[in-house]
């Protein structure tokens, strides 16, 4: 079957809340261990079918926002669906206040059983309409984004396209590209900043009706983090800033050289050299080819995860107007398809896309093949674990796709880890802020946001950008405003991923099997199992994320010594 075979049909979203209720009387009767487990089975049977609706509908609107009828009915799944997510939530708490609790956990695992105790946190009755209106804020934001035009030169551009420009080798280029973005956010500042600041009310008024003080104490519960708390985040945020934040000011030193500049402008940030960041070579037909190619070389599963993945249409990577910003990977329990959708630009950003999303692709596909049924995902800090990983894996196949390049993106995927555990400590914190200080202006907001670039190295010159330089930046930044909390589940996936790596770069095979295990047993793990699992040093404590940086730096060393000695950029 392919993605283009399934027939479209709207659930019947009442007779889903009448199988719930019924599956919640079941459990709520606690007669016997096998009752429970029989209405366990049933929710599971039902979550197929919504998950499978949900994801599809999502799909087809986020590949055009601009379709009325998927855009209908994406905007009618913001509203059921958090009357379906109280129902559901409501049975999870039957269940795990089962007098069988002991031997529930036996049989689903205890790891599990510990989420669907967060699951029953998360929401009820109560909280059903602020999640909708939470929905339809977030939905109104992708739409505003989505169908954005940025223009350059008196060319349109969309989102995905114009980030192509911002890393352009013709500096004069960047700047216009960048200024674009920036006259787009202050057209529209005092929406985004309205939608922004009706979320952030929301939550914390969510998270209140829920017996928490505020979003920022319920996001632990939200996020399903087992095992680590607040006080743990924040001494890693701290360690980040000591030991990880320097390197981001070494790497500008190479850049100052090799680009013949002054000083770097917030325009020069995202390039890496002198003659633009490495691109892969060819068309697009020719990049899909290396790309099946590398993953037949890879492994075997990978090989075949590809060739499933192309023929059953899973691949929704075509760049156009009013599509969503940025990619995803998401599931269809009923047809077991791990679908990605994101849009390739011909930039060094389509390897890196691609790679980070079949990594989550390849994930669930693998957790279906090993007995998940309605959702193959673990925890979101587990599940890009797998994504970024699998970045790293990939790298012994750059030079088919970059060819003499290969080196230059090697630098520049080492460069974009320690940047982005920067940037990712950067937007967990101010979110922490934020949300404990609800009754922040936008112009506070925006302070906020400067003060955490200057803690942690990351402070940009604006040049003349007035607008950036009141720090207005955060607002183009999604996973902020649509994800709250988000942030920090990239940085501790990203540790663990640069210890696999350091894996990978010792016994390749060895790194994979390590992967491939995890991946298959992964709808069954959270972080500390994963940590547990692969014998890594907690992220918590700071001479473990000292150890980090100290590996980083070598590897970036080493890596820029190559570029010197082939006499690319780089060179003294």
């Amino acid at each position: 079957m392919k993605f283009s075979d399934i027939i479209y049909k709207r659930l019947d979203f009442d007779l889903f809340i009448h199988q719930i209720d019924e599956a919640i009387l079941e459990c709520a009767k606690d007669e016997s261990f096998e009752s429970v487990m029989s209405s366990y089975r049933n929710i599971d049977t039902i979550e197929i079918e919504a998950i499978s609706f949900a994801s599809y509908v999502s799909l087809r609107y986020s590949d055009n926002t601009a379709n009325e009828f998927f855009k209908g009915e994406y905007i009618f799944l913001t509203q059921q669906s958090p009357i379906i997510e109280s129902r559901l939530n409501q049975y999870y708490s039957a269940f795990v206040k089962s007098k069988f609790k002991e031997q529930l956990m036996v049989q689903i695992g205890h790891t599990r059983f510990k989420i669907l105790e967060n699951v029953a946190l998360t929401s009820n009755e109560s909280t059903t309409a602020i999640d909708q209106q939470i929905n339809e804020l977030t939905q109104k934001y992708q739409t505003l984004t989505s169908q954005a035009s940025y223009l350059v030169d008196g060319k349109p551009y969309n989102q995905m396209s114009l980030m192509k420009l911002m890393t352009d080798p013709d500096r004069e280029i960047r700047k216009k590209a960048y200024e674009a973005d920036a006259d787009f956010l202050q057209t529209n500042k005092e929406t985004i900043a309205n939608i922004f600041d009706q979320l952030v009310k929301l939550r914390n008024e969510k998270a209140r009706l829920l017996g928490f003080k505020d979003y920022a104490d319920f996001s632990n519960i939200a996020m399903n983090r087992i095992g680590y708390n607040t006080d743990d985040i924040a001494q890693y945020r701290t360690h980040a800033s000591k030991y990880l934040s320097p390197l981001y000011h070494k790497i500008k030193k190479h850049k100052l050289a090799d680009l013949h500049l002054d000083s770097i402008k917030y325009y020069d940030e995202a390039i890496l050299f002198s003659s633009g960041n490495p691109v892969p070579k060819g068309d697009h037909q020719t990049f899909m080819k290396q790309v099946v190619r590398m993953y037949e070389e890879l492994s075997k599963e990978t090989g075949s995860f590809i060739h499933r993945m192309i023929d059953q249409e899973l691949l929704l990577i075509e760049n156009k107007a009013n599509k969503i910003q940025g990619g995803f990977a998401t599931m269809l329990p009923k047809y077991k398809f791990t679908p990605i959708l994101t849009s390739l630009t011909h930039s060094t950003f389509d390897f890196v896309v691609m790679t980070h999303e079949l990594g989550h692709s390849f994930q669930m596909d693998a957790a279906f093949r090993h007995g998940a049924t309605s959702s193959p995902l673990p925890t979101i800090d587990v599940a890009e674990i797998f994504s970024h990983t699998m970045e790293f894996l990939t790298l012994n196949w750059v030079d088919l796709f970059f060819e003499k390049d290969g080196t230059k993106y090697k630098l520049f995927n080492i460069n974009r880890a320690f940047s982005m555990l920067n940037k990712q400590c950067i937007g967990d914190e101010f979110q922490e802020i934020i949300y404990k200080n609800e009754k922040l202006t936008d112009e506070e907001r925006n302070a906020i946001y400067l003060s955490l670039c200057e803690k942690y190295n990351a402070r940009k010159d604006y040049d003349d950008n007035e607008f950036a330089a009141l720090g207005n930046e955060w607002k183009s930044n999604a996973h902020i405003i649509t994800i709250p909390f988000y942030y920090i589940d990239y940085a501790l996936a990203t540790y663990v991923s640069i210890y696999i790596w350091k894996i990978i770069k010792e016994d390749f095979d060895k790194g994979w099997q390590l992967y491939l295990a995890l991946c298959n047993k992964s709808h069954t793990l959270c972080y500390g199992d994963v940590i547990k699992e692969l014998n890594i040093p907690s992220p918590f404590i700071e001479e473990n994320i000292q150890e980090i940086s100290i590996f980083l730096a070598k590897e970036m060393d080493q890596i820029t010594d190559q570029l010197i000695a082939t006499q690319h950029e780089f060179s003294n």
